[in-house]
């Protein structure tokens, strides 16, 4: 069995101005607000002659992180932040901190001193949705970690005539997958300029090396109502810099994700072509509903907070956060009921999937 040399890798870091002393504080001004992008990392370890013993890749896709400037942290919680990741470079004090939503997505190999794979590790479903939470240091770095608990898959290849054995590891710490690159164990170097962070950085040590490149941008909300701003049939979108608050006539809210199409036929009837929606819809009159028609599927709301998703497979899935919706298939005209906590999935030419609980720490509020 190999030994695990490495294990940690890391990632994060998000903050950054190009000037230390004098623009520090500043640049903690600008950075306060909404971020999202997609930081990924990749991890090469090497074994004591130099053979490759471990390759992972992993990523955080960033829905959406709210940074607050850090006017001033108490004594306890430095002591206690220090304590947890003790060994960690967090030599600097914290100018900012931040909390938000992140799809982790990850995969590790070991392989012996022939080449030849030995043992993986990976996420049972490809990617899980986990709350992240870090900070940005004076020194021009960041550090990202999580508190959520995955489910982990290790795979060892073995010389049985079965091949190989597979065991489940519930309630892991999100990042740290057995020398996945996303474990917060230090901070990265980040650079700050015009609403953007770019982080592009790698460092060798104990026979391994690391690299972790990424984009994020500053998140814009805008805030319009209709049928003022916004007039019926007039086209939405949105780009990766941009969300959309519209408040209708009802004063009912709808929030549009970044990158999204989508057209409000009336204040009853919405359709989006792409992208993500979140509802909170409360005030509807009696006997009335609100509708949101995807390419495929016809979402029937009354007094209900939902999320809709139109990948770009045209794949509709819906999540219910309170109250119960409708979801119909437009090609087969089947219609599930979907209630809270519950989401649907409808894939094109397919009946919409049997409702399933979801956890509510597992919903990507990418609207907070």
């Amino acid at each position: 069995m190999l030994k695990k040399v490495i294990c940690i890798l890391v990632i994060s870091h998000l903050l950054g101005s190009t000037v230390f002393a004098q623009r520090t504080e500043k640049n903690a001004d600008l950075l306060a607000g909404k971020w999202s992008g997609k930081i990924q990392s990749e991890m090469r370890a090497f074994g004591t002659k130099g053979e490759l013993i471990a390759r992972g890749k992993s990523s955080l896709e960033i829905i959406n992180i709210s940074v607050q400037l850090q006017e001033k942290i108490d004594a306890a919680s430095e002591k206690t932040f220090s304590e947890m990741f003790k060994g960690s470079v967090l030599t600097a004090p914290i100018q900012n901190s931040f909390a938000g939503w992140a799809i982790f997505n990850g995969l590790t190999e070991y392989f012996d001193s022939k080449g030849k794979l030995s043992e993986r590790w990976s996420l049972p479903n490809n990617e899980e949705t986990i709350k992240v939470d870090g900070h940005f240091l004076k020194d021009n770095t960041l550090f990202i970690a999580s508190d959520t608990e995955i489910l982990m898959k290790q795979e060892q290849f073995l010389l049985t005539p079965f091949g190989y054995t597979v065991y489940e590891h519930p309630d892991w710490p999100a990042f740290s997958m057995g020398g996945s690159p996303l474990f917060p164990t230090r901070t990265i170097k980040f650079n700050f300029k015009k609403g953007k962070i770019t982080i592009d950085d790698i460092w060798k040590e104990g026979g391994g090396e690391i690299k972790v490149t990424g984009e994020l941008y500053r998140v814009e909300l805008l805030k319009k109502i209709f049928p003022k701003d916004i007039k019926p049939n007039e086209p939405i979108k949105t780009d990766k810099r941009t969300q959309l608050e519209i408040t209708m006539p009802s004063k009912d809210v709808i929030k549009v994700a970044q990158n999204t199409e989508a057209v409000i036929r009336s204040e009853s009837l919405m359709k989006v072509m792409n992208g993500k929606i979140h509802g909170l819809i409360k005030k509807l009159k009696p006997k009335t509903k609100f509708e949101v028609h995807s390419p495929t599927s016809v979402t029937s709301i009354r007094g209900t907070e939902f999320m809709l998703n139109v990948s770009n497979n045209i794949t509709t899935t819906v999540i219910v956060l309170d109250g119960e919706v409708e979801f119909l298939s437009k090609d087969s005209q089947k219609t599930v009921k979907v209630r809270k906590n519950q989401q649907s999935v409808l894939r094109p030419q397919q009946h919409p999937s049997d409702p399933i609980s979801i956890k509510p720490k597992r919903i990507p509020k990418w609207w907070e």
